[in-house]
């Protein structure tokens, strides 16, 4: 597989995730109703401006249901189960996960940017170590300029 299949790779496996999740919407409406077959012909029959404000009315109604506290609960519970944990890791060893690790690896883009955080970390470590150097050599200077009872000289030759 080359690089340039990897977006349409990770498109298909987000189509395969949501086919997986719309069939299990569709098993629990269909379990809590029994209806729902009956209920999608009776709102193909009606005409587009009704079915516009039904559409309406259902999505008031999902955003009413999903800001309620107990099925954010549910929700929290849910990716917190075993079951999530262990479709996860189901997820990361397939072999879809490796060829997106690979693509980000070898990316140009991602070397780039690490180059320049290493190349921002070391001028940040050479300025600090600059710095200490610096005040260990005027400590030093100090030191031997005391003991030797020389005046201290006016410090222009460091640069600060």
């Amino acid at each position: 597989m080359e690089a340039r299949e990897i977006p349409y790779l990770l498109a298909g496996t987000i189509v395969v995730a949501g086919r997986r999740y719309g069939q299990v919407v569709q098993r629990v409406t269909q379990a809590i109703t029994g209806t729902s077959a009956q209920a999608a012909d009776h709102v193909r029959e009606l005409s587009p401006a009704a079915r516009a404000l039904l559409l309406r009315w259902l999505l008031a109604r999902l955003r009413e249901l999903l800001a309620e506290p107990a099925l954010q609960q549910l929700g929290a519970e849910v990716m917190a189960s075993e079951t999530a944990t262990a479709m996860t890791r189901q997820f990361l060893d397939t072999d879809a996960m490796q060829l997106i690790v690979d693509y980000i690896a070898h990316s140009q883009a991602v070397r780039e940017v690490l180059a320049e955080q290493t190349a921002g970390i070391a001028d940040d470590m050479a300025d600090g170590l600059r710095e200490r150097t610096v005040k260990a050599d005027d400590a030093v200077e100090h030191w031997a300029r005391a003991l030797l009872r020389r005046p201290r000289r006016d410090g222009s030759a460091h640069l600060r």
